[in-house]
């Protein structure tokens, strides 16, 4: 199994979906969640830079901070057998969510050690 950090992102709790995303990753992905972690009313904004520093000087890293820091979050770490499933399974999920730019729901790591170093962040461990 790889471990993952899922973020539900502030629109998750401002369209109210909380329970439907949740429904969704649990029957439609094969993740098995270890620990969850809710930022209310706003995650810390040194956890949400150190989150996204790999987007820092990028054209959309001002949004995205903002956004980041309009409403809570939730990290999850989970399990997964598959991080490329995982992955594709969510971006269904967004589409059919009609969800575009940094309010698209979720973020999903996109590797075992990206993983790894969001667990660290969110988490505090690995």
């Amino acid at each position: 199994m790889k471990r993952v950090v899922i973020l539900l992102k502030p629109d998750v709790f401002r369209r109210r979906v909380w329970g439907e995303v949740m429904s969704f990753l649990q029957a439609g992905t094969d993740i098995e969640i270890i620990g969850m972690r809710a930022f209310m009313p706003v995650a810390p904004d040194n956890l949400v830079r150190q989150h996204y520093l790999e987007h820092r000087g990028k054209d959309f890293y001002s949004s995205l901070m903002g956004f980041m820091s309009s409403g809570p979050t939730c990290a999850i770490a989970a399990d997964t057998a598959n991080i490329p499933d995982l992955r594709e399974a969510i971006g269904v999920y967004r589409k059919q969510q009609k969800c575009e730019g940094p309010a698209n729901l979720l973020h999903c790591s996109d590797s075992e050690i990206s993983g790894e170093r969001e667990l660290f962040i969110w988490f505090g461990s690995k």
